[in-house]
């Protein structure tokens, strides 16, 4: 999932409850300040980040079924980051492959 500047990041990885690690930081660091869902950052998909994923798919028009695959990473907003200054929030957009 994008997480900086540029873009990069993986579309193609599929996130369901249960999901564990960075993926996971980076999807609820995505969700809270691009949804407002309120998620502990702490790398485990469990009822919250599935709801909040639920919200963002709402809003992006896609079937919400809470799982975070190739479809909402590519229709929901995401959260990017500067590359020269750390933990610089820079915006929500939608990822679109270059």
């Amino acid at each position: 999932m994008p997480v900086n500047s540029s873009g990069a990041g993986e579309l193609d990885c599929v996130l369901p409850v249960g999901s564990t690690g960075s993926a996971v930081v980076a999807l609820q660091r995505t969700l809270n300040r691009c949804y407002a869902a309120g998620l502990a950052e702490d790398g485990v998909y469990g009822d919250l980040t599935k709801g909040a994923v639920r919200k963002a798919q709402r809003a992006a028009g896609v079937t919400a079924d809470g799982v975070y695959g190739p479809v909402t990473a590519a229709s929901i907003r995401h959260a990017t980051w500067s590359r020269e200054i750390p933990d610089r929030f820079l915006g929500c957009r939608r990822y679109t492959p270059s």
